[in-house]
């Protein structure tokens, strides 16, 4: 679908790898999937929406989104610097991994942080931290469907794309 197709300044996928952003795209085994209409659909197969939250700098990040274009996956990027972390979304990943998997404590801005505000760390404080500082968040965040992957490990992502 030409509506989905990178343009030089998009952080969306490129032509060759067919990534897509929004609701409906995915990969169905060996399928790359784009529009509802894509002819790559086949029928009974669910297309997945996979989406990868991160920042642009992260090693662990770019080492993902490879992995990602060389297994001709789909996914829509969301840069965590450029378009911040809203709290449903935060709430719905600390209630599927939990917010100690989520906070990266050994993270710049977390080691930055005043040591009054690392102690006594809760869920409601993690949160917070996070939604404020979405750097703290251990990246990246992987969305499959409704799954979430927090950090990078090939055999995960294999699983998880199929």
């Amino acid at each position: 679908c030409p509506s989905h197709r990178r343009n030089p300044s998009s952080s969306i996928g490129k032509p060759g790898n067919s990534a897509v952003a929004g609701l409906g795209a995915g990969k169905a085994g060996r399928a790359v999937l784009g529009c509802a209409t894509d002819s790559a659909i086949s029928p009974g197969k669910r297309a997945l929406t996979i989406t990868i939250y991160g920042i642009t700098t992260c090693d662990t990040v770019k080492k993902a989104r490879v992995w990602l274009d060389n297994h001709d996956v789909p996914y829509r990027f969301h840069d965590f610097r450029a378009e911040g972390l809203d709290a449903k979304r935060l709430d719905g990943w600390v209630g599927k991994v939990g917010w100690e998997k989520l906070l990266n404590k050994s993270s710049t801005t977390f080691r930055e942080l005043a040591d009054k505000d690392k102690q006594s760390l809760d869920e409601k404080k993690a949160k917070a931290l996070m939604l404020t500082k979405p750097t703290m968040v251990k990246r990246p965040v992987l969305e499959v469907g409704d799954r979430v992957l927090v950090g990078f490990k090939p055999e995960a992502y294999e699983q998880a794309v199929r």
